[in-house]
């Protein structure tokens, strides 16, 4: 809902509004990966290679799907070149206004994450920063914001302990940005990422197949 609210003259009708509406775009992404195990290498190992992938499984697309989050996130806060620019190649940061680059701030100590500098980030987002709910970081970030007794440890109510900045729950994340001594911190707010399962026709998310031919047999697990 936008606009102003209307002042009531005595006879005059207000003037109704409609509410209006919007449309999400979302990035597809289909990924697929194979594991195989022999029977050979079952009867020498004593156990069944497959149903120990059958259990990792889960844990390998979970630690994937973080990683082509970063990968987005990389995009949406990323340059580009301008090729139509005719006088020259111009970089284009889209986000720029939501980014905060503190490698070029003069003292050494500016340079280095810190309160201050959290809350200039925080700040980016006006008075919508109290929607910032977290912040995805590297590990040397955390272990450094920990050395200066910033990162608070914070417990639920079903007794699992988190770790809080600035009251937003903290998430590590190696895959976080690195070139060379400058590292990249994501402040999120909550529904800032979302994320669906589809069905596209045809699409079967897991099989199974076998090579009968190979060796005394391979077993192939699809996702």
């Amino acid at each position: 809902l936008t606009g102003e609210s209307e002042t009531i003259i005595e006879g005059s009708d207000l003037t109704a509004n409609k509410i209006t509406s919007n449309k999400d775009v979302s990035t597809t992404i289909r990924r697929a990966k194979m594991w195989a195990a022999t029977d050979l290498s079952a009867a020498l190992a004593g156990s069944d290679p497959m149903a120990a992938i059958g259990n990792l499984v889960a844990g390998f697309w979970a630690r994937d799907r973080q990683k082509e989050l970063i990968a987005i996130l990389n995009g949406v806060f990323g340059s580009y070149t301008d090729e139509d620019d005719e006088e020259s190649d111009t970089t284009v940061t889209p986000l720029a206004d939501h980014i905060l680059d503190i490698t070029g701030q003069s003292a050494a100590a500016a340079k280095k994450i810190s309160a201050s500098a959290f809350i200039d980030a925080c700040q980016l987002l006006g008075d919508a920063q109290g929607q910032l709910t977290a912040v995805a970081m590297h590990s040397a970030t955390k272990s450094y914001l920990k050395k200066n007794n910033l990162i608070e440890t914070e417990r639920d109510s079903t007794d699992v302990e988190f770790d809080t900045y600035q009251g937003r729950r903290v998430i590590v994340d190696d895959a976080c940005p690195v070139s060379g001594t400058t590292y990249t911190t994501y402040l999120f707010g909550e529904g800032a990422i979302a994320y669906g399962n589809g069905s596209p026709e045809g699409h079967v998310p897991t099989e199974v197949d076998r090579d009968k031919k190979k060796g005394s047999g391979v077993d192939y697990l699809i996702n």
